[in-house]
């Protein structure tokens, strides 16, 4: 580059020298008496002006920009030529080329460049198309003469066609194809597909097939035949602006995975895979994970006797205020963790049918679930093995369903540095699993749970309640021949205590009088004995609250002060 400049300053230098050599030639007084007559007069100016141009027109083809690389040539039998708008055209005429493998953006020079691209011959397809993969300046395609009838792997044949904005590839025949994955992965500014009459009743894979399609925001896919496909993974994963979609006609008999299916579609308010048959699915992480507007998700038809992996499933749909999986059938399911983390407007979510014995993770399962509630763990079987780290962290759970078989064990392990659901304890059962009252037992923590109570468990909050003692003053003369009765209300003041408060003496600062004052237990009323001395005297009285349903049992204490004058 340097060198270039200098030859470009060079030529600049020398074309100005010409120049004023020409001019000083012509002009200078007596100059013409001075040379030979072969060069006086004209011939000389002539010559002068000659160079001038050749330096000139040198010049401008330095400062000139580059043509295209190769604006012409022969690729694996087709011929080609690219335009100064970097329009594209394959083939010649009435002829007709076997394509094969040919990939615009790598194999033709400048291909990345390229805006549209036209065909004037017959093209046909080989059995591997990706004929447009990394054409990132497309923006038009008209090839109404491709034959794609052969084509049996379409996978990445759009693929990073970063700029293309509208697609209609209705005419394509893709009867043979078994193979579209990632076929439009990175479509970024794609907002209008339409796929009418596309057969795709033999492809098997479709992983990433709209990947990162990120400003499609219609997608109407009921045309579609899915019955042999085996991958749908990350299907339409990162599409982040898809608000409708159509699902509802897909056949998913034959499906093996559908993880990170609907990854981060953050638009989708609905989507209908109430008909998705999905017996054979064994992979079913991040399905829908990142929905956070997903408002609503029937999966009462699900089968999911063959998953395995569930990792994530519903973690970020934020939206979701309930979820009906009764119906799901966990028992081979190993990896749980993260499944419903933040879910934070679900307020319901039927676990009954859930089988954990197989599982090894539910670490993070329930994490900032803050509207849930209530949760029925009564099939639960987690191993003291099983990695439980902060399963129910920032959730709102405050009552759980326990079964005979429910174990919990090791749940507040420092092995994972957890505690479970809103802390240690305490857990009340407050009644049978079918919904008869019942009052206890009480558990410490949920990992103290053996079976031998089932039924629903509420965990118990901390009793607020507070105990204020105050100073009362007595003339020594009401009790100089009988005792004397003070209301509690007088001596103690109980506030936000929960459930039945019982009052106890524990003690007075001179000890030896202690005999001369009586706490009622029931109603806390202070019975000042006979013959007491003049003097001050402090009393130590605890108030303990027994609690109920929803708060733990708490003691507080508190000095009354009695004054006796």
């Amino acid at each position: 580059m340097l060198s270039l400049i200098a030859g470009k300053q060079k030529v600049k230098r020398s074309l100005k020298e010409l120049m004023e050599e020409c001019i000083k030639v012509n002009s200078e007084p007596g100059i013409a008496e001075k040379r030979p007559a072969a060069l006086s007069g004209a011939p000389l100016f002539a010559v002068l002006l000659f160079a001038c141009l050749f330096v000139s027109l040198f010049a401008l083809t330095l400062n000139a920009s580059p043509a295209h690389a190769a604006d012409s040539g022969v690729n694996k039998g087709v011929p080609w030529r690219i335009t100064d708008d970097y329009d594209l055209i394959l083939g010649e005429e009435d002829k007709t080329y076997n394509l094969g493998d040919l990939a615009i953006g790598t194999d033709i020079p400048g291909g990345q460049k390229i805006k549209r691209v036209y065909s004037l011959g017959k093209l046909i397809a080989g059995p591997k198309c990706r004929l447009f993969n990394d054409c990132k300046s497309l923006t038009s395609i008209n090839l109404s003469s491709l034959d794609t009838s052969k084509v049996t792997d379409m996978s990445y044949m759009l693929s990073g066609c970063e700029s293309l904005k509208s697609l209609r590839l209705s005419g394509f025949d893709t009867r043979n194809v078994k193979d579209m994955s990632f076929m439009f992965c990175g479509c970024y500014s794609l907002e209008s597909l339409t796929l009418d009459g596309f057969d795709t009743g033999n492809v098997t894979n479709m992983m990433g097939m709209f990947h990162l399609c990120e400003k499609l925001k219609r997608l109407d896919l009921s045309g579609f035949d899915t019955s042999s496909a085996e991958n749908m993974v990350s299907m339409f994963s990162d599409c982040y602006a898809l608000a409708d979609i159509n699902v509802s006609s897909f056949d998913t008999s034959n499906v093996t995975d559908m993880s990170d299916m609907f990854l981060c579609c953050g638009a989708l308010k609905s989507l209908n895979v109430s008909n998705f048959d999905t017996g054979k699915v064994k992979e079913m992480n991040s399905m829908f994970d990142g929905c956070k507007s997903l408002k609503n998700l029937d999966l009462r038809k699900f089968d999911t006797g063959s998953a395995e992996n569930m990792s994530l499933m519903f973690g970020g749909c934020e939206s979701l205020t309930n979820l009906d999986l009764r119906s799901f059938d966990t028992s081979k399911v190993k990896d749980m963790s993260f499944m419903f983390e933040g879910c934070k407007e679900i307020k319901s979510i039927n676990l009954s049918s859930f089988d954990t014995g197989n599982v090894e993770y539910v670490d993070h399962m329930f994490l900032y679930c803050y509207a849930l509630k209530r949760l029925n763990l009564s099939r639960f079987v987690i191993g003291r093995d099983v990695d439980k780290s902060y399963m129910f962290d920032h959730s709102g759970i405050k009552q759980v369903a326990l079964g005979k078989n429910t174990m919990l064990n090791g749940c507040n392990q420092d092995k994972y540095d957890t505690d479970i659901i809103t802390g240690p304890g305490p857990w009340k059962r407050i009644s049978t699993l079918d919904g008869k009252q019942a009052n206890g037992p009480v558990l410490i923590g949920l990992e103290e749970y053996t079976g031998s109570a089932p039924g629903w468990y509420r965990f118990l909050s901390p009793n607020p309640i507070k105990l204020k003692g105050k100073t009362v003053k007595i003339k020594r003369k009401y009790i100089k021949k009988k005792a004397k009765v003070i209301k509690r209300a007088k001596a103690l003041q109980v506030t936000n205590a929960q459930g039945k408060v019982t009052y106890q003496l524990t003690g007075v600062k001179k000890a030896k009088y202690k005999k001369y004052f009586k706490v009622n237990t029931k109603n806390g009323n202070i019975t000042v004995r006979k013959k007491l001395k003049k003097g001050t005297y402090r009393l130590s009285i605890k108030a303990m609250a027994a609690g109920n349903n929803w708060y733990n049992k708490a003691t507080a204490g508190a000095t009354v002060v009695i004054k006796v004058k």
